[in-house]
């Protein structure tokens, strides 16, 4: 009787596991969008194709010159070489047939830019901040390359390393030499960050650096993408992908720390953020995680894409979330940054080989809101 009484302790123990499992395995499909229905949807007109270099994975916009800047890297190629340099180009929004021009011909070392970040300062200068990958060392690290632009071309000015930045993915300008960048993992070997993504481990962060040195702004944080800064210098916002959430920080402008404040939960695995000058969040997004690494593995399998315009409600707390554009991955395969310019949209991704260019309409798809 002792060993049929032990057996049975064992057959619960073990059907215990079978269904936390199952139940993990059903959570994160739900997470990472794997039961979503993707109906395609545009919330203007006249999609366009604009060709790039492949990997046009961000896009920053000067909004009082029109001038757009897209980061190109050819990641599937560097994956396997690690020999295709990338580069940054300019696209004048105020001419509807101009075409992207390369401007980063000065960046003679290694070059795999990804985040971007322009600073107009208050003289006038104007700056590029860009997360840059290296791959020709001993160990794989980064650095963030500081430009001026001239209006020509990108004047490549400072190269800041250091042990912070461990993985970084974006970077947001605040002043001629600060930034806040995010690291996406606190790991740098791909098989180690793909672990903290599917057992959910909130290990990665925002650092800031105040021209001098850097320091930890903010930790605990899933999958730390895109980050952004309010207009008045007073707010970060954070982009927290496998938690489908926005992060807001209070923001001290003189020390440069951060205490959180609140969260946007937009349930989807959303990227990078741009900010408007009158305050309204883009943000990309992957509604289906899970495609979205099965497309990283293979360009013929498409990843739903999706952009965001998320609007602070006037006098409250909360704001408004509307979907302004998804699609299956068939016009656009893992969008990671949009950007609007008056009524233009420009969506870019991690791997095509060009971005998407629309005209915005005035009608609203609100999909709810959150404190």
């Amino acid at each position: 009787m002792q060993n049929i009484s032990r057996y049975r302790q064992w057959l619960y123990a073990f059907g215990a596991l079978v269904l936390l499992g199952n139940y993990l395995v059903l959570q994160t499909l739900y997470d990472a969008g794997g039961f979503k229905k993707i109906t395609p949807y545009f919330q203007g007109d006249s999609l366009v194709k604009i060709v790039t270099e492949p990997g046009p994975g961000d896009i920053e916009i000067d909004h009082e010159s029109g001038l757009a800047f897209i980061s190109c890297d050819d990641r599937r190629a560097n994956n396997q070489r690690h020999e295709t340099q990338g580069g940054i180009f300019v696209l004048d929004l105020n001419a509807p047939e101009a075409r992207p021009e390369w401007v980063s011909e000065t960046m003679q070392r290694e070059f795999h830019p990804q985040g971007l970040s322009f600073y107009r300062a208050g003289d006038g200068t104007q700056y590029l901040f860009v997360v840059n990958h290296l791959y020709q060392e001993e160990q794989p690290s980064h650095s963030i390359e500081i430009f001026a632009w001239d209006g020509e071309t990108l004047q490549h000015r400072e190269t800041i390393r250091s042990e912070a930045l461990i993985h970084p993915n974006s970077v947001i300008a605040v002043g001629p030499r600060q930034f806040y960048i995010t690291n996406d993992h606190a790991s740098n070997p791909r098989w180690m960050r793909r672990v903290e993504d599917f057992l959910r481990l909130p290990l990665a962060s925002v650092y800031y650096y105040d021209g001098l040195s850097f320091s930890r702004a903010a930790s605990g944080i899933l999958h730390a993408n895109g980050i952004g800064v309010s207009p008045n210098g007073k707010e970060i916002y954070v982009a927290s992908s496998t938690g489908r959430r926005i992060l807001i920080f209070d923001r001290k402008p003189f020390t440069g720390e951060l205490s959180f404040k609140s969260r946007i939960y937009c349930n989807t695995g959303v990227d990078n953020i741009h900010v408007t000058p009158e305050g309204e969040l883009w943000v990309a997004a992957h509604p289906k995680m899970l495609s979205f690494l099965a497309h990283a593995k293979d360009a013929a399998k498409p990843s739903p894409s999706q952009v965001l315009r998320i609007t602070p409600q006037p006098g409250s707390a909360k704001y408004d979330i509307e979907e302004v554009f998804i699609d299956t991955g068939e016009l656009l395969s893992g969008a990671s940054t949009a950007v609007r310019y008056k009524d233009d949209l420009l969506i870019g991704a991690v791997y095509a080989p060009y971005i998407l260019r629309g005209k915005l309409a005035n009608e609203r798809k609100r999909v709810g809101f959150q404190d």
